[in-house]
């Protein structure tokens, strides 16, 4: 059976136990690669099919290029499940913290939405140009 708490301290710091310090490994690496996959999807494969204010152009785009449409989409399937990955390690490499600490920071990570920071509109039905969005945060 393994020990969900923190180690006693070395120092006067509390030291993680093995299953804490990989669970840190786990969203270290899924922040990383859900960022780029969310980057990439938006940026390099749906930008260039999006024309602003012009819904017909972008439909003709999206059925001339449906591969690299449908690409865009699995990047973003990916974003989700690594978003998924990555709210679970750190809740395991966590767990050991107070309830309250924990909630806080669970709620903090997910208001961040991720994508909408970078591309605001995407993935929300906001109607608002870029710079009213800017003012609004």
């Amino acid at each position: 059976m393994t020990n969900n708490k923190i180690d006693p301290p070395k120092d006067g710091f509390a030291v993680a136990n093995n299953s804490q310090r990989t669970a840190a490994k786990i969203a270290g690496w899924s922040g990383l690669f859900t960022f780029a996959i969310v980057v990439f999807g938006n940026f390099v494969l749906l930008g260039p099919l999006v024309i602003p204010r012009n819904a017909a152009d972008t439909a003709r785009n999206i059925l001339a290029h449906e591969t690299q449409f449908r690409a865009a989409l699995t990047c973003f399937i990916s974003y989700d499940i690594g978003a998924i990955v990555l709210s679970t390690a750190l809740y395991a490499s966590l767990a050991s913290s107070s309830p309250e600490v924990l909630t806080i920071i669970m709620l903090a990570f997910r208001s961040l939405d991720w994508p909408r920071l970078f591309a605001p509109g995407c993935g929300s039905n906001r109607t608002t140009s870029r710079e009213d969005w800017l003012f609004t945060v």
